[in-house]
């Protein structure tokens, strides 16, 4: 009984939005964590967008299906 609980000492739950929040929340649904979520795709397109932003722009060219990928996730208002 004990042994159980000592995982919930002193852990605090990610913070939404954050990758741990949406990987724990992806896997709560039952979607797979990686390229193919809505989710990740978003921050990984929005990581790139931040440091890369000539490379960012050559993605969204290449891959104009990206776009429709971020359009299907609820999460995403429009902007990277």
């Amino acid at each position: 009984m004990v042994s159980r609980e000592n995982g919930r000492k002193g852990g605090r739950p990610p913070k939404p939005g954050s990758i741990a929040f949406l990987k724990r929340k992806c896997v709560a649904e039952g979607r797979t964590w990686g390229p193919g979520d809505p989710a990740y795709l978003r921050l990984w397109l929005s990581s790139v967008k931040k440091t890369s932003p000539t490379v960012f722009e050559s993605l969204m060219r290449w891959h104009p299906e990206y776009w429709e990928t971020l359009r299907l996730d609820p999460e995403w208002n429009g902007e990277l």
